[in-house]
């Protein structure tokens, strides 16, 4: 009878040592597939707003000046930055990151910089930057060279950005963007935006 005794306990120490191994090696694994799931979340969510953006700034460009469009969009918490086209913003047609580039196309673009390492501040790198073109004409030609001044002025569509981001905490706006034209302005024709946090 004690010998059965011994044979079950020794039974338990290593039936105990073996779920001990075996969550040392699952639980980093659980881990990483967790963050992994979290960021591919936060780049969908960033990819569905930036197309959102893309859609209403093409709406009110191809209707002409006084279109005027609403969209309800969700920043993530970990949107840390946006630009949106417009013929003042240089690099808002490509981009240029630590580990790689997007090259200019001739199109201004919908661009969200992310910080998915929570440090506050954007990654500089491709997987933590959201792209959309827009139909907007940018700054630069489709062979990445820049256009004329002139050319721009009667050409070009501003986008007056003014987004309220709240980085760090995820974040429903209603944004309202107008399409303006005033010929005497700086940027004759160009593109305002109202951002309102809604929750």
């Amino acid at each position: 009878m004690e010998g059965k005794g011994q044979v079950g306990l020794e039974f338990l120490v290593i039936l105990s040592g073996l779920m001990v191994l075996l969550v040392a090696f699952t639980l980093p694994l659980y881990q990483e597939a967790k963050g992994g799931a979290q960021k591919a979340s936060c780049l969908a969510e960033a990819r569905e707003t930036a197309v959102k953006i893309a859609a209403a700034v093409n709406a009110v460009y191809g209707a002409g000046p006084g279109a005027k469009t609403q969209v309800e969009v969700w920043f993530p918490k970990e949107a840390v930055g946006i630009r949106v086209g417009g013929y003042d913003r240089l690099e808002a047609d490509g981009i240029l990151t630590s580990d790689g580039e997007i090259q200019r196309n001739g199109r201004a673009d919908v661009i969200i910089l992310l910080d998915l390492d929570g440090d506050g501040e954007w990654d500089n790198r491709l997987n933590s930057t959201v792209l959309v073109n827009t139909l907007l004409p940018s700054r630069w030609c489709e062979n990445g060279e820049e256009r004329e001044e002139r050319w721009v002025r009667e050409n070009g569509v501003h986008v007056e950005e003014n987004f309220l981001l709240q980085p760090g905490t995820r974040t429903k706006h209603l944004l309202t963007f107008t399409f303006v034209y005033d010929p005497f302005h700086t940027y004759p024709r160009r593109i305002t935006l109202s951002d309102e946090v809604v929750g």
